[in-house]
Protein backbone atom coordinates (compact mmCIF):
# COMPACT_ATOMS: atom_id res chain seq x y z
CA UNK A 1 0.00 0.00 0.00
CA UNK A 2 2.49 2.30 0.85
CA UNK A 3 4.79 1.42 -1.96
CA UNK A 4 2.39 2.02 -4.38
CA UNK A 5 1.96 5.06 -7.46
CA UNK A 6 3.94 8.08 -6.72
CA UNK A 7 5.63 6.55 -3.16
CA UNK A 8 7.35 3.71 -5.69
CA UNK A 9 10.53 4.56 -6.52
CA UNK A 10 9.79 3.46 -10.09
CA UNK A 11 7.10 5.00 -10.80
CA UNK A 12 7.04 7.03 -13.90
CA UNK A 13 4.14 8.91 -14.12
CA UNK A 14 1.59 6.24 -15.07
CA UNK A 15 -0.33 5.22 -18.43
CA UNK A 16 0.36 7.18 -21.24
CA UNK A 17 -2.74 8.77 -23.37
CA UNK A 18 -2.04 8.35 -27.02
CA UNK A 19 -4.22 9.03 -30.07
CA UNK A 20 -4.42 6.56 -32.66
CA UNK A 21 -2.72 7.37 -36.33
CA UNK A 22 -5.35 5.34 -38.28
CA UNK A 23 -8.82 5.95 -36.45
CA UNK A 24 -8.01 8.24 -33.83
CA UNK A 25 -9.25 7.01 -31.05
CA UNK A 26 -7.56 7.48 -27.61
CA UNK A 27 -5.94 4.89 -26.23
CA UNK A 28 -3.21 3.98 -23.30
CA UNK A 29 -0.20 2.05 -23.06
CA UNK A 30 3.05 2.08 -20.46
CA UNK A 31 5.24 5.16 -20.26
CA UNK A 32 7.87 2.56 -21.68
CA UNK A 33 5.68 2.62 -25.18
CA UNK A 34 5.01 6.32 -25.12
CA UNK A 35 5.73 6.34 -28.58
CA UNK A 36 3.07 4.11 -30.06
CA UNK A 37 1.33 5.02 -32.95
CA UNK A 38 -1.27 2.57 -32.80
CA UNK A 39 -4.10 1.05 -30.50
CA UNK A 40 -4.63 -1.94 -32.80
CA UNK A 41 -3.32 -4.34 -34.81
CA UNK A 42 -5.98 -3.60 -37.16
CA UNK A 43 -4.93 -0.02 -37.36
CA UNK A 44 -1.64 -1.40 -37.69
CA UNK A 45 -2.30 -2.99 -40.85
CA UNK A 46 -4.88 -0.29 -42.00
CA UNK A 47 -1.32 2.29 -42.25
CA UNK A 48 0.73 -0.41 -43.67
CA UNK A 49 -2.21 -0.87 -46.65
CA UNK A 50 -2.17 2.75 -46.97
CA UNK A 51 -5.52 3.34 -45.60
CA UNK A 52 -6.22 6.85 -44.99
CA UNK A 53 -9.97 6.92 -43.62
CA UNK A 54 -10.78 5.31 -39.94
CA UNK A 55 -11.10 1.32 -39.50
CA UNK A 56 -14.60 0.58 -38.75
CA UNK A 57 -14.57 -2.77 -37.18
CA UNK A 58 -18.63 -2.74 -36.23
CA UNK A 59 -21.15 -2.79 -38.68
CA UNK A 60 -24.84 -2.01 -38.44
CA UNK A 61 -27.64 -4.33 -39.35
CA UNK A 62 -31.08 -4.32 -38.91
CA UNK A 63 -32.50 -7.56 -36.90
CA UNK A 64 -34.09 -10.17 -39.65
CA UNK A 65 -36.98 -10.47 -35.99
CA UNK A 66 -37.94 -7.48 -34.26
CA UNK A 67 -36.32 -4.83 -37.11
CA UNK A 68 -34.06 -3.29 -34.17
CA UNK A 69 -30.85 -1.94 -35.20
CA UNK A 70 -27.60 -3.49 -33.61
CA UNK A 71 -23.71 -3.79 -34.51
CA UNK A 72 -21.57 -6.77 -35.18
CA UNK A 73 -17.87 -7.46 -36.39
CA UNK A 74 -17.83 -7.04 -39.73
CA UNK A 75 -16.18 -10.30 -40.32
CA UNK A 76 -19.14 -12.08 -38.61
CA UNK A 77 -21.63 -10.04 -40.45
CA UNK A 78 -22.63 -12.68 -43.29
CA UNK A 79 -23.84 -15.41 -40.74
CA UNK A 80 -25.72 -13.28 -38.31
CA UNK A 81 -29.16 -11.50 -38.96
CA UNK A 82 -30.77 -11.05 -35.41
CA UNK A 83 -29.69 -9.23 -32.52
CA UNK A 84 -30.50 -11.42 -29.47
CA UNK A 85 -30.46 -15.34 -29.14
CA UNK A 86 -34.31 -15.12 -28.77
CA UNK A 87 -34.59 -13.65 -32.02
CA UNK A 88 -32.51 -16.15 -33.82
CA UNK A 89 -34.75 -18.78 -32.13
CA UNK A 90 -37.38 -17.36 -33.33
CA UNK A 91 -35.70 -17.16 -36.74
CA UNK A 92 -34.76 -20.66 -36.99
CA UNK A 93 -38.34 -21.65 -35.85
CA UNK A 94 -39.85 -20.05 -39.42
CA UNK A 95 -37.91 -21.56 -41.09
CA UNK A 96 -38.46 -25.14 -40.04
CA UNK A 97 -41.77 -24.29 -39.91
CA UNK A 98 -44.13 -26.23 -42.86
CA UNK A 99 -41.99 -26.88 -46.36
CA UNK A 100 -38.83 -25.34 -44.78
CA UNK A 101 -38.38 -28.19 -42.24
CA UNK A 102 -36.84 -31.54 -43.63
CA UNK A 103 -39.61 -33.67 -42.13
CA UNK A 104 -42.25 -31.56 -44.15
CA UNK A 105 -44.56 -34.10 -45.59
CA UNK A 106 -47.46 -32.07 -46.80
CA UNK A 107 -49.10 -31.37 -43.65
CA UNK A 108 -49.61 -35.01 -42.57
CA UNK A 109 -48.97 -33.78 -38.86
CA UNK A 110 -51.98 -31.47 -38.85
CA UNK A 111 -54.36 -34.27 -39.67
CA UNK A 112 -56.28 -35.30 -37.34
CA UNK A 113 -56.57 -39.23 -36.41
CA UNK A 114 -58.89 -41.71 -37.56
CA UNK A 115 -62.18 -41.28 -35.39
CA UNK A 116 -61.88 -45.31 -34.00
CA UNK A 117 -58.11 -44.32 -33.44
CA UNK A 118 -58.24 -45.82 -29.88
CA UNK A 119 -59.46 -48.81 -29.98
CA UNK A 120 -56.57 -49.18 -33.15
CA UNK A 121 -54.52 -48.62 -30.94
CA UNK A 122 -55.34 -50.88 -27.81
CA UNK A 123 -55.73 -53.21 -30.41
CA UNK A 124 -51.82 -52.77 -32.04
CA UNK A 125 -50.33 -52.48 -28.19
CA UNK A 126 -52.31 -56.30 -27.35
CA UNK A 127 -50.51 -57.16 -30.78
CA UNK A 128 -47.25 -56.73 -29.76
CA UNK A 129 -46.98 -56.45 -26.17
CA UNK A 130 -44.23 -54.09 -25.35
CA UNK A 131 -42.52 -51.39 -26.66
CA UNK A 132 -40.53 -52.48 -30.14
CA UNK A 133 -37.97 -49.54 -30.14
CA UNK A 134 -34.57 -51.52 -30.77
CA UNK A 135 -33.02 -49.06 -28.11
CA UNK A 136 -35.55 -48.39 -25.05
CA UNK A 137 -34.64 -48.09 -22.23
CA UNK A 138 -38.00 -49.66 -20.62
CA UNK A 139 -38.01 -46.64 -18.24
CA UNK A 140 -41.31 -45.48 -19.86
CA UNK A 141 -44.34 -47.50 -19.66
CA UNK A 142 -46.86 -44.84 -21.33
CA UNK A 143 -47.53 -47.24 -25.12
CA UNK A 144 -49.47 -46.17 -28.36
CA UNK A 145 -49.11 -47.10 -31.98
CA UNK A 146 -47.26 -45.09 -34.19
CA UNK A 147 -47.59 -45.20 -37.71
CA UNK A 148 -44.41 -45.94 -39.46
CA UNK A 149 -44.88 -43.89 -42.63
CA UNK A 150 -45.93 -41.05 -40.28
CA UNK A 151 -49.29 -40.68 -42.33
CA UNK A 152 -52.20 -40.83 -39.53
CA UNK A 153 -55.27 -41.83 -42.01
CA UNK A 154 -53.11 -45.51 -42.73
CA UNK A 155 -53.69 -47.77 -40.11
CA UNK A 156 -52.92 -50.82 -41.81
CA UNK A 157 -51.71 -52.86 -39.18
CA UNK A 158 -48.01 -53.49 -40.99
CA UNK A 159 -47.67 -49.71 -40.71
CA UNK A 160 -48.50 -49.69 -37.15
CA UNK A 161 -46.07 -50.55 -34.21
CA UNK A 162 -46.39 -50.74 -30.31
CA UNK A 163 -43.99 -48.07 -28.89
CA UNK A 164 -43.38 -45.65 -25.51
CA UNK A 165 -43.50 -42.31 -25.31
CA UNK A 166 -39.79 -41.96 -24.99
CA UNK A 167 -39.25 -43.82 -28.43
CA UNK A 168 -42.55 -42.15 -30.00
CA UNK A 169 -40.38 -39.15 -29.27
CA UNK A 170 -37.20 -39.95 -30.78
CA UNK A 171 -39.12 -41.36 -33.85
CA UNK A 172 -40.01 -37.77 -34.51
CA UNK A 173 -35.77 -36.92 -35.64
CA UNK A 174 -34.01 -38.49 -38.78
CA UNK A 175 -37.47 -40.13 -39.94
CA UNK A 176 -36.13 -42.04 -42.87
CA UNK A 177 -34.19 -44.14 -40.45
CA UNK A 178 -36.83 -44.58 -38.54
CA UNK A 179 -39.21 -45.61 -40.77
CA UNK A 180 -36.49 -48.54 -42.17
CA UNK A 181 -35.97 -49.64 -38.41
CA UNK A 182 -39.47 -50.50 -37.93
CA UNK A 183 -40.64 -51.35 -41.06
CA UNK A 184 -38.09 -54.31 -41.09
CA UNK A 185 -39.00 -55.30 -37.09
CA UNK A 186 -42.90 -55.23 -38.09
CA UNK A 187 -41.67 -57.43 -41.69
CA UNK A 188 -39.57 -59.56 -39.62
CA UNK A 189 -42.33 -60.17 -36.59
CA UNK A 190 -45.49 -61.10 -39.51
CA UNK A 191 -42.95 -63.01 -41.21
CA UNK A 192 -42.36 -65.14 -38.24
CA UNK A 193 -46.08 -65.04 -37.69
CA UNK A 194 -46.26 -67.06 -41.37
CA UNK A 195 -47.35 -63.70 -42.81
CA UNK A 196 -50.55 -63.38 -40.79
CA UNK A 197 -51.92 -60.88 -38.09
CA UNK A 198 -53.47 -61.12 -35.12
CA UNK A 199 -55.53 -58.11 -35.89
CA UNK A 200 -57.39 -57.32 -39.28
CA UNK A 201 -56.72 -54.49 -41.38
CA UNK A 202 -58.85 -51.58 -39.90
Amino acid sequence: MGLSGKANPNWKGGAVVRSCFTCGSAFSVKPGRAHAKFCSMTCVGAAQRGVSRPVRRRVIKHCAICGDEFAIYRSHAHRSECCSRRCAGALRARRQAGPGNANWRGGLSRLPYPWNFRFISRTIIERDGSCLGPACAGDDDRLTAHHIDYDKANCDPSNLITLCSACNSKANFDRPRWQKIYSEIIYARAKKRGGGWDVETF
